[in-house]
């Protein structure tokens, strides 16, 4: 029927002599005009935070692949922008934006529209994002990025627009991830070497001596950092020792100030200077001029040993009846109170005894079967491991020869510091290394009322601003509080929520290792029995509780299923042999192979402490095959609750931001490439 209307409505020849309408050929309604004309929808996939394509990004609609994204964030047919056509007023469109090489965790998106329709404009509905286990707890439900809008809150993300006589639905797809390509490097990774400067050092000029101290481990986060952002930035001709070696330059430069032959203001000489117990010196020894390592820095250490004291007297006994202990001219050397001695010092037939007695004075400092482990000069020790006990003093004496300082502890020193670890010239050793057309920027472009910025930058303010770093294509070296002493880490993410407020940041750890039990391990608490059934007292199995002690056992190495929140009960269950395992090995004195509520197995559960990251997600520090470390630190999501270790993980304001800003800014398009793309 002309006109794209069939003949369904039975009225026949009378209907088609009808005058012609829009609709077909007669003035009566088309039935088809009850229904949704035909439109296309058009989908593109970009960051929320800063708009920027995101490549890879898997969709569907209704069930119907659409591809990957491509590096603009388009799906594309035969070169074209792809789009599909629809007739239907509801619509289910998916998006899945992951990366396991990369550790980016899955994100799911989905609209579930409704009321759409060409003509009118309308569109109704509602959003889901959710990236599941945004954070792994063990011993409770994980923590989810879960966040739900209705359409009309973002109008913009669903815009009807028109083509050659065609209604389009274009479809903004906006991710919360946003995550750029920092290359991860674990700082405990090799060794590395720092060579002394010739005429800077304190040796004379004419020494041509070389200091190569080696270094590895617990404190290079900087160095390491520093390697991250390098290579982000493409410098491929640098290493971590390269970095190192920099910042020795730039102290050298300054005069080594905070090194303790400069604090202690030492003076090469040959002979060591006299000290007493318990001075504390330092000796620049010249008197061998070391080939490798120039003069040596020594420092006096006094050592002792515990000796009889001399708070003792023979004292002479009258009416002495029985055999003595000792018998001769000379006093014995014995440290036993009550000890007895026929002194014959006045001749062979002295009828003089004496007995070994404790003098009058103050009970002793320290009373105990073992040695103290504080020492000092003219202490008594009453050693009760004997009977009678015994009583010691501490006699002080000084290591000969003095022993050698360290090279790393006395030339890589300041102020009891690593010289990688002051901002300035951590900021100096990044000029000089980073690639042309770049400067160095320090701090962020933040003020507060006291001149100064805060400890936690958690905060709306100080947040957004990383973000707007972030998605200019800027990843931030940061100092953070996740050890005792600090630690640096690379912000290279973070994920947001619909108003573009940063919930989670994303960043590079390269020590790897920093959970706690109050953070990516939270204590356990089941509600219900959890493990074998018990005659009259069978185990509810709840599947909340199963899954938090499948979580644990998982985490301890004792069970090796999956995480699915089933437990039959019997004796032959995988989760009763896990718990039965746990308990041999915990040598709890039982092994009912069950877990109740506050019982000894829940409790030995709660102290555990899970200092490294889930064995059974291989989130470990163990070195992968292609020479990195498979660990938890290569793409970790951090926020304010995260704990590092003995405290939350705060990202600490009172020391400066470090990033590299390039002159000509970034398109989005090239920061799109420097995204993690979608796997």
């Amino acid at each position: 029927m002309p006109g794209g209307c069939s003949d369904r409505t039975g009225a026949g020849k009378a209907a088609k002599e009808k005058p012609a309408t829009a609709c077909g050929k007669t003035e009566e309604p088309c039935p088809l005009s009850q229904e949704t004309k035909p439109y296309y929808v058009e989908l593109r996939v970009v960051t929320r935070a800063g708009e920027i394509p995101v490549k890879g990004v898997k969709a569907s609609i209704d069930g119907k692949k659409m591809g990957s994204s491509d590096a603009k964030g388009e799906f594309k047919t035969d070169g074209k922008v792809h789009r599909e056509k629809s007739e239907k007023s509801n619509l289910t469109i998916e998006a899945t934006y992951e990366n396991t090489d990369a550790k980016l965790k899955l994100e799911h998106m989905q609209f579930d529209l409704k009321d759409l329709d060409p003509d009118k404009g309308t569109k109704g509905g509602k959003v889901s994002n959710k990236i599941a286990k945004i954070q792994d707890v063990a011993g409770g439900a994980d923590i989810d990025f879960d966040k739900n809008y209705s359409v009309s809150d973002k109008a913009e993300e669903l815009v009807w627009t028109s083509a050659e006589d065609a209604k389009i639905l274009k479809v903004t797809i906006k991710m919360a991830t946003f995550s750029l390509q920092v290359p991860y490097v674990n700082q405990r990774k090799g060794n590395d070497t720092v060579e002394t400067i010739k005429g800077k050092d304190p040796e004379p000029a004419t020494h041509s001596h070389v200091v190569s101290p080696s270094f590895s481990g617990d404190k290079l986060c900087f160095p390491t950092c520093t390697l991250m952002l390098l290579k982000y930035w493409e410098v491929v001709d640098k290493k971590r020792g390269d970095v190192m070696q920099e910042i020795y330059k730039q102290w050298a430069n300054d005069g080594f100030p905070g090194r303790i032959d400069k604090v202690q203001n030492l003076v090469p000489s040959s002979t060591a200077p006299s000290v007493n117990y318990p001075d504390e010196k330092f000796w620049l020894d010249s008197s061998t001029l070391h080939p490798n390592k120039g003069y040596i820095l020594r420092k006096n250490e006094w050592i002792g040993d515990w000796k009889a004291s001399t708070a003792f007297t023979w004292e002479v006994v009258p009416d002495f009846k029985g055999t003595p202990d000792h018998v001769g001219p000379k006093t014995p050397s014995v440290t036993t109170e009550g000890k007895t001695w026929q002194d014959t010092s006045g001749g062979i037939m002295s009828r003089i005894f004496r007995t070994f007695k404790r003098s009058k004075h103050p009970p002793p400092d320290y009373e105990g079967d073992s040695e103290p482990e504080e020492l000092g000069e003219g202490k008594v020790w009453k050693n009760t491991s004997v009977s009678p006990p015994e009583f010691k003093k501490w006699v002080p004496r000084l290591v000969s020869p003095w022993p050698e300082v360290l090279e790393e502890n006395w030339r890589i020193l300041e102020n009891g510091y690593r010289i990688w670890y002051l901002a300035y010239r951590e900021e100096k050793a990044l000029s000089a290394l980073k690639p042309s057309g770049t400067s160095t920027k320090l701090g962020l472009d933040v003020s507060s009322s006291s001149g100064t910025l805060p400890n936690d930058l958690f905060t709306e303010t100080y947040l957004s601003q990383i973000r707007d770093i972030l998605t200019k294509g800027l990843p931030i070296i940061v100092s953070t509080s996740a050890t005792t002493k600090g630690h640096k880490m690379v912000i290279r993410g973070c994920v947001v929520d619909k108003d573009c407020k940063v919930e989670w940041l994303i960043l590079n750890d390269p020590y790897g290792n920093l959970a706690s039990p109050g953070s990516i391990y939270e204590e356990i608490d089941i509600d219900a029995a959890v493990g074998r059934n018990k005659r009259g007292n069978p185990a509810p199995n709840n599947e909340d509780d199963v899954k938090a002690v499948q979580e644990v056992l998982k985490a301890t190495g004792d069970y090796k299923g999956a995480v699915n929140g089933t437990c039959s009960g019997k004796r032959t269950d995988p989760v009763v042999k896990a718990i039965r395992k746990f308990q041999i090995s915990k040598r709890l004195g039982f092994r009912d192979g069950r877990v109740d509520p506050d019982g000894k197995t829940e409790e030995k559960m709660k102290s555990l402490d899970f200092s490294r990251y889930r064995w059974g997600e291989k989130e470990i520090n163990a070195w992968g095959s292609a020479g990195e470390k498979t660990m938890r630190g290569k793409h970790v999501y951090y926020n304010k609750y995260t704990h590092g270790k003995g405290d939350k993980l705060i990202i600490k304001g009172g020391q400066p931001f470090l990033w590299l800003k390039r002159d000509t800014e970034f398109t989005k398009a090239e920061i799109g490439q420097k995204l993690v793309p979608s796997s």
